[in-house]
């Protein structure tokens, strides 16, 4: 199951941050790697800020990990999530 959301990180000195994207409860899958360099930034972990919209708005951080996803249209930046209890 997927919910459109926000997902914010910070990679090095480069903030990144993508609206209305599909989010599951693994991360988001489908990113574009720019400015990303994918075999400098890939398997970094970062601090994800997830903001869901619907049916309430919320926020939460988690920890998580840079993925990279290769397909038949090309290579994407996934970020998978390392939810914890808290």
């Amino acid at each position: 199951m997927f919910i459109k959301g926000t997902i914010s990180f910070d990679v090095d000195d480069v903030s990144l941050s993508f609206d209305a994207h599909p989010i599951s409860l693994f991360g988001v899958t489908g990113l574009p790697w720019a400015p990303l360099n994918i075999k400098e930034h890939f398997g970094r972990e970062v601090k994800a800020s997830v903001r869901i919209t619907a049916p309430e708005s919320f926020t939460f951080m988690t920890p998580a990990y840079i993925m990279r996803e290769y397909n038949q249209q090309g290579d994407y930046m996934g970020v998978k999530f390392r939810l914890t209890n808290e």
